[in-house]
């Protein structure tokens, strides 16, 4: 009986730590660079490949965030810069970043419907939510359309319904992390040929 307690703990540890995460595989392995639009990051082909990001490289390993105005870089050409404004989202060390509210935000939870952490310091939002230093939103991969988990979750649910497996469940909104990884678990994110 002792042995079956402890199987059963080490299997609900192992999975309450994957909980909520989906990693990059393989297949998945972005390019380091500059991506200006979404079909460009959709299709692993960033309008200004293999780039060395100037600005503290170094230390973008370990942020999830990263606020600039312009994004330096070098690159065989010679030392340029690009307005933020007008980029999708950039690659450094193989770690996809979306732009949102005027920064780089690294994607945490990874599939059709990506997921990433907005520091509160910088949600400039109607309603300040609840959680004391993270709100966390959604993208959908597919279009391109951000969603505020908590606020927009019926419009995340409404994705999620689209397959059909997921139609007629019942999908409560404090449980749309969870429904987020089963749908990318059956709609995981590869990148398309166009």
């Amino acid at each position: 009986m002792y042995c079956l307690r402890a199987a059963f703990f080490v299997i609900l540890i192992t999975s309450l730590s994957s909980y909520g995460q989906t990693q990059l595989s393989k297949q998945n392995d972005f390019i380091d660079g500059v991506y200006q639009t979404l079909d460009e990051f959709k299709t692993n082909n960033p309008s200004i490949p293999s780039v060395v990001i100037i600005q503290d490289k170094e230390r973008y390993a370990l942020r999830q965030v990263i606020c600039e105005e312009n994004i330096v870089y070098a690159s065989k050409e010679g030392t340029s810069k690009i307005a933020a404004v007008h980029i999708w989202g950039i690659c450094v060390y193989g770690d996809p970043y979306i732009r949102y509210k005027g920064c780089f935000i690294k994607i945490a939870r990874f599939g059709l419907i990506s997921t990433f952490a907005l520091p509160l310091i910088l949600y400039t939002g109607p309603d300040l939510p609840n959680t004391p230093d993270i709100d966390v939103f959604a993208v959908d991969l597919s279009t391109g359309s951000i969603f505020h988990q908590r606020n927009d979750a019926s419009k995340i649910i409404d994705i999620i319904k689209r397959d059909e497996f997921f139609k007629n469940t019942r999908i409560k909104k404090k449980d749309i992390g969870f429904y987020i990884n089963q749908y990318n678990a059956r709609h995981p994110f590869s990148f398309s040929n166009d």
